[in-house]
């Protein structure tokens, strides 16, 4: 069966058996009509029904590119989220990303992040 995630190169790698396969680790840029690429944080360029459409054209075009360069175990590049924080933490009650503050992230820069002001409870299951 053809999964779109992992595709038909990786299944023909798996079974037969490559000694190294290549993946890739973390995020890939977006492309340039979804985000600002290698902006931290960068808000989407989209709204609504479009951002769900550009969502899910830039990990065809991600998907896509990782074949055509070669890499045995394709990933998502994370092009459905803006960050791995954020994208937990924008489905919460509780979390006002309208109120943030600076703070410095690993000692190497510095993020406006949003501030937490209640519970944190869930409020929504995320679709994409």
């Amino acid at each position: 069966m053809f999964n779109p995630i992992y595709g038909i190169h990786t299944m023909n790698t798996l079974l037969n058996k490559t000694l190294l396969p290549t993946s890739t680790a973390g995020s890939l840029p977006k492309p340039l009509w979804l985000a600002e690429p290698e902006t931290l944080w960068s808000p989407w360029k989209l709204q609504g029904d479009e951002l769900i459409a550009g969502k899910q054209d830039a990990l065809r075009l991600s998907l896509h590119n990782q074949r055509q360069a070669g890499i045995d175990i394709v990933s998502d590049g994370e092009q459905t989220r803006q960050h791995f924080v954020t994208t937990f933490i924008e489905h919460l009650n509780g979390v006002d990303f309208n109120k943030r503050k600076t703070v410095k992230i690993r000692d190497r820069y510095e993020a406006s992040v949003p501030t937490v002001v209640g519970t944190g409870q869930s409020a929504k299951v995320s679709v994409c």
